[in-house]
């Protein structure tokens, strides 16, 4: 019974070690492309230039003309 909880203890912590570390891995990843090489949201730019007016989805609608056709 010792020997069982002692492989669950050891299973545990490597478990919580790898989240532990994967969890510093995108914190520092993220840090890096933040600030040193200034590339965190790379189209951002992109969406900024954008010259037209999004134009409404074509989904929206299809919803309204099935709506009209359960109303009626």
């Amino acid at each position: 019974m010792i020997f069982f909880f002692f492989h669950l203890l050891i299973l545990s912590v490597l478990l919580s070690g790898a989240a532990t570390l994967t969890v510093i891995d995108v914190l520092v990843m993220t840090v890096v492309h933040a600030f040193v090489k200034c590339d965190l949201f790379p189209n951002d730019v992109a969406i900024a230039i954008r010259a037209e007016k999004p134009t409404q989805k074509k989904c929206s609608n299809s919803s309204r003309f099935w709506t009209k056709k359960i109303i009626k």
